[in-house]
């Protein structure tokens, strides 16, 4: 038997939650790449994923840079509110995510069954819509929310790939 250990990550950069860390995370990825020890991996929870989709978009620290200046991000920015304490009531909140754990938990636990797959994925999109409910902010214009980023970085690579022609 050969144990044969292979490690598909060499560094992993993880962004979690937390609208101040945006920048933080910007720079930190930044200043990995500039003393090349860019990351194989980026994972990130809630404003983090925002961070990580960011350095999709532009993972060279000067495009990224652009990125940051740009008019688009300023527009996804602006569509993230608040959600207000009369909106988001705490006991509310503590009702529905017990609520959506016991689904959750319950669900995972039963045999699956074709009758059962299905309750699971009506529960799933129960647990799914419980969940928003917990949301401490909304996103207005949600479906089209990320579009303009995602256009402004291919605009940005058609330059790049016109400049290299």
């Amino acid at each position: 038997m050969t144990t044969n250990h292979t490690k598909p990550y060499e560094r992993v950069q993880l962004f979690s939650g937390g609208g101040s860390r945006f920048g933080y995370y910007l720079g930190s990825y930044a200043a990995l790449v500039e003393h090349d020890l860019k990351p194989d991996m980026i994972i990130g929870t809630c404003g983090g994923s925002l961070s990580a989709y960011l350095v999709k978009l532009a993972s060279d620290p000067k495009d990224l840079q652009g990125l940051m200046y740009s008019r688009e991000l300023y527009s996804v920015i602006k569509a993230i509110r608040h959600v207000t304490p009369d909106e988001a009531n705490r006991r509310a909140k503590m009702r529905y995510m017990t609520h959506a754990l016991k689904r959750l938990g319950l669900s995972l636990s039963h045999q699956s069954s074709k009758a059962q797959l299905h309750r699971q994925a009506d529960s799933y999109a129960r647990l799914l819509d419980e969940l928003q409910q917990l949301a401490m902010f909304r996103i207005d214009n949600e479906e089209q929310w990320l579009d303009e980023l995602s256009s402004f970085a291919s605009s940005r690579q058609s330059d790049f790939d016109a400049n290299l022609d």
